[in-house]
């Protein structure tokens, strides 16, 4: 929040000015202080690994700053990302926690940042002779195919969040500046119409088309929405990806040509332009909660309920957007997130085998963190414009997993694999080529492993029209910039009863119920006149919550839906999950096995858990046994475990194999 604005970006409510074909929108808060596994993940992140990594890896601005400069730096394609990657990620960090000392850090580096901008605009890491030419330093006259234009795209997009929360003109001017040097060098007459296709490496220097695309929203400028559109016409071309064909023929993301993760920046792009193509008003579909029709039944019966119907599957191909314009945008973008979500996200929640899209995530290789963000990412934004809860039970599951996963729990370093058997190994350790002298932590993976975390800010609530939405339920207290507090607790996800207070709001609430909580109950009691106890939301103060309030409201929450409460002023709820024990059938290389979750947690054991088994012989679990077994928690680790009378326990994704031993998630089970 800027300091100097309490209102904040109230009216940004993510990467830009309110899009009118959103229909959900983060809502951003004014104080937050999350207390549950993730705060405490994004904390020792913050103090860890965020604060102090100018000092600790100085050359992550110093390459700007010396690359006019004899002799060379030794130079890979994307090193001039990791400025932009880290701002982005400390972004999403702070609006997940407000550290003010984080906000002071992050401002201070993008000051020194926007210093290294040259005359021209230019605010890469290349010569003079090479600026946006596909060439390094070394050798100007030879196109090799650096990520220069991707390398100013993320960097960009860091400044236009940033721009967003601090409202300083000077970020968006120094990123408007950077974006007419490439509109004199592309697309131009006067430049020969070169095209960004001739840098080469087409699935990352393409992606600027989504920040232009966001200048002209934030700006409303035809020149950047014009150079996003020339963009477009380079997808169709033999060197890129051809994505929108390949989407609206109904081709699998993995047969495309292009079926890397970094195209699914490009993607975003066209789900940026879907909100540029018009402002023309959409009405919420029936799952997300518009029918006033079923008005909550506070209004004559405290501590019932109104539930939303089942969120359908979506459309193969976007009917209730095909009269509007841009339509084929949103079709694109969502056609590839259900793409990769059919074929392509492994039992962790995470997107990708060695990088890219291969049609199967029952192979093992390579599992990339910076695959599973930029597939988040587009999660995130497709949620936004369709307001389709079960992507929220796909965010979810990869935040506790593939996400957190990721993390050492100290917040002192990340992977650039997690895989779903085997180790854990810092980034640095894996791509060690990415080290440089004066950035030896820095590569693509480690800058970026923020985000990841963080980018639960975008979701975790949000609202519509007519509802604030509460998607997750982890402990903590917050209050939005409209004053409204919400306080969380129950020891989610660890446990299966969430308890929730709201004050200060009079209006519709919605609150999730994940696809896999099949049989949930619900009880809830407004608070008329005063505000909700400050001790334990759920006492035995029977002016908390009646004992006779039914756990039980009629008809049920409906599994993978909203369920939608009234709210007239304060109100208390206790929500009652189901943790029932669930199974994935593993096929190809994990036929015979089975992975094991309980709410969003992927469960495994390790070699600590073992109980001295071998890892590579385990014995065949009781899935009778595991329907019964307790789960225990340790609270101030956040460790959930699952002991069994054979002596395994299984434990929770998040902390297997962090002793770097090693781990396993497919498991027999019978």
């Amino acid at each position: 929040m800027n300091k100097n604005n309490p209102i904040g970006s109230a009216n940004i409510p993510s990467n830009g000015i309110k899009s009118d074909r959103d229909l959900m929108h983060a809502v951003h808060m004014k104080s937050s202080r999350p207390t549950g596994i993730t705060g405490r993940l994004a904390e020792n992140i913050t103090k860890n690994w965020l604060i102090g990594l100018r000092e600790t890896n100085p050359g992550i601005l110093d390459m700007f700053h010396e690359r006019d400069q004899l002799p060379y730096r030794e130079m890979l394609p994307w090193l001039g990302e990791f400025a932009g990657k880290y701002i982005t990620g400390a972004y999403h960090i702070y609006r997940l926690t407000l550290n003010p000392a984080l906000y002071d850090y992050i401002i201070s580096f993008i000051e020194e940042l926007m210093e290294c901008q040259a005359e021209d605009g230019y605010l890469g890491v290349f010569s003079r002779e090479c600026r946006l030419t596909g060439s390094f330093s070394q050798k100007p006259y030879e196109v090799e195919g650096t990520w220069d234009a991707w390398n100013h795209y993320h960097i960009l997009y860091g400044l236009l969040l940033w721009y967003g929360e601090t409202k300083d003109a000077r970020y968006l001017a120094c990123a408007e500046k950077t974006a007419g040097l490439f509109l004199e060098k592309f697309y131009c007459p006067a430049s020969g119409r070169k095209s960004l296709l001739e840098l080469q490496s087409a699935e990352t220097n393409l992606s600027p088309i989504h920040v232009f695309a966001l200048l002209y929203r934030l700006t409303g400028k035809q020149c950047y929405l014009d150079f996003a559109l020339e963009i477009e016409k380079d997808l169709a071309d033999k060197r890129a990806g051809n994505y929108i064909h390949c989407a609206l023929n109904g081709i699998e993301y993995y047969q495309c040509p292009k079926p890397r993760w970094e195209s699914l920046h490009i993607i975003l792009g066209l789900a940026e332009l879907y909100r540029a193509a018009g402002h023309t008003s959409r009405k919420e579909p029936s799952d997300v909660i518009s029918d006033t029709s079923l008005r909550s039944l506070f209004d004559a019966q405290p501590g019932k309920s109104a539930c939303m119907g089942q969120n359908p599957p979506a459309p193969a191909a976007c009917d209730t957007q095909d009269q509007l314009p841009g339509a084929y945008y949103l079709q694109t973008a969502e056609q590839i997130y259900r793409s990769i979500r059919k074929t392509d996200v492994h039992n962790t929640g995470a997107f990708s085998t060695d990088e890219q899209a291969i049609g199967t995530p029952f192979k093992n290789g390579n599992i990339e963190t910076c695959c599973v963000i930029a597939y988040n990412a587009l999660a995130v934004e497709l949620f936004k414009l369709t307001g389709a809860v079960d992507i929220l039970d796909f965010l979810e599951l990869a935040h506790y997993n593939a996400c957190m996963g990721a993390w050492s729990p100290t917040g002192r370093w990340s992977t650039y694999h997690t895989p779903m058997v085997g180790e854990r190994h810092a980034n640095f350790h894996d791509i060690s080529f990415q080290s440089r002298a004066g950035s030896p932590e820095l590569n693509c993976c480690s800058v970026n492993a923020p985000r990841a975390v963080g980018m639960l800010s975008e979701w975790a609530v949000t609202r519509t029209e007519t509802a604030l939405c509460i998607n997750a339920y982890e402990d903590g207290e917050f209050v939005t910039e409209e004053n409204v507090r919400i306080r969380i607790s129950g020891g989610y996800p660890a446990k299966d009863t969430v308890e929730i207070a709201v004050e200060n709001y009079i209006g519709d609430l919605a609150l999730r119920i994940p696809g896999w909580s099949v049989h949930t109950s619900l009880a809830a009691e407004n608070i008329w006149g005063r505000s909700t106890p400050q001790a334990a939301v759920f006492s035995q103060d029977t002016r908390a919550v009646q004992e006779t309030a039914p756990l039980s409201p009629a008809p049920p929450p409906a599994a993978g839906s909203y369920c939608r409460l009234h709210c007239k002023g304060s109100i208390l709820i206790r929500l009652q999950l189901d943790f029932t024990t669930r199974y994935l059938e593993g096929k190809e290389a994990y036929e015979g096995y089975v992975s094991i979750y309980r709410g969003p947690i992927l469960f495994g054991t390790d070699i600590s858990l073992a109980g001295g088994h071998d890892l590579t012989k385990l014995p065949v679990l009781s899935r009778k046994e595991l329907k019964n077994a307790p789960s225990l928690s340790e609270q101030n680790e956040g460790r959930i475990r699952i002991p069994l009378s054979c002596g395994i326990t299984l434990g929770d994704f998040y902390h297997l194999g962090q002793s770097g031993c090693r781990y396993t998630t497919w498991l027999q089970a019978e």
